[in-house]
């Protein structure tokens, strides 16, 4: 198949739910988790859009929030990141 494809994490961010939400939208059929690549599973991009369209009264994150969120998480200065960078 193809088109893009999204990690259980990405679903749970894009749609402001839990991870244990998505899973119970995958096991109830409104989400389409696929095997791709072999061994790995992924929902596609297209499964997250036409929930959201049959699902209007939700409200999810706008992609610029998921991207700014991305860009903080890759600039986290916490001391489980730190490392031996010194």
């Amino acid at each position: 198949m193809t088109g893009r494809w999204m990690t259980r994490t990405a679903v749970a961010r894009r749609l402001g739910k839990s991870v244990d939400e998505i899973e119970a939208l995958i096991a109830s059929g409104e989400l389409h988790l696929e095997s791709i690549a072999g061994d790995h599973e992924a929902i596609s991009e297209a499964s997250v859009e036409r929930y959201l369209a049959e699902h209007p009264s939700e409200d999810p994150l706008p992609l610029w929030i998921e991207d700014e969120y991305r860009r903080l998480q890759d600039h986290d200065d916490t001391p489980d990141d730190e490392g031996d960078h010194a």
